[in-house]
């Protein structure tokens, strides 16, 4: 994440991304940006464990590194349905317990990073039986830990996010244009109801609870 250039926001490299100035849309498109791309490193991940199961022989600790690969696509599952509940949730208000959900976010990402690192040093930081499964092993590796280093720029979002505590989305509430869902012509039947105005509001309801 901090490696792509997001419309009207700043990517600094060495402090991550500056979100001053960032309006809730630009954070909940970054919070869904992390939802993407931890699905991404969950199928990445995936994709590992048929090779893991060819090469079952020829890995020191097979049952090792299976139990990781499985820990942290288990770990990272968990976030995205996270990081689904808060964007989702979002789009409707700000409240206090978003920052909390994003602090522990952050806080976990530590954790996963410090079980990477575990894993780095237990199963590549010295000489293999079977060099040629290393590339297999690095990869599990560096794609597991990347993903847990790029939830750290949550920080910086944190302090944004927080000056809209307390902002309630009023966009899906009924304007006085929407009154044109009752016809105010008397039928056989008393008010009539505009069927095509109603489903207008029902379609853009759908889109803002996606």
């Amino acid at each position: 994440m901090v490696s792509q250039l997001y419309a009207g926001l700043t990517i600094i490299h060495s402090r991550g991304t500056n979100y001053i100035g960032a309006s809730l849309e630009d954070l909940i498109t970054h919070l869904d940006d992390w939802l993407s791309s931890t699905l991404d490193t969950i199928e990445e991940l995936d994709l590992t464990k048929e090779e893991l199961a060819e090469s079952k022989e020829l890995i020191d600790h097979s049952d090792a590194v299976v139990e990781f690969v499985d820990n942290v696509v288990a770990d990272f599952t968990r976030i995205a349905d996270e990081f689904r509940r808060v964007i989702s949730e979002l789009r409707v208000s700000v409240e206090q317990r978003h920052l909390d959900a994003i602090k522990h976010l952050l806080e976990f990402s530590y954790t996963l990073e410090d079980y990477c690192i575990d894993f780095k040093r237990e199963h590549l930081l010295r000489s293999l039986r079977h060099e040629e499964v290393r590339p297999l092993l690095d990869h599990i590796y560096a794609c597991s830990r990347r993903q847990a280093i790029d939830y750290k720029d949550l920080s910086n979002l944190s302090y944004q996010l927080k000056t809209f505590v307390g902002t309630t989305n009023n966009s899906l509430a009924l304007t006085a244009d929407d009154i044109d869902v009752l016809e105010l012509k008397p039928n056989v039947f008393g008010f009539g109801v505009n069927l095509n105005h109603l489903i207008k509001l029902l379609i853009k309801w759908m889109r803002r609870s996606n």
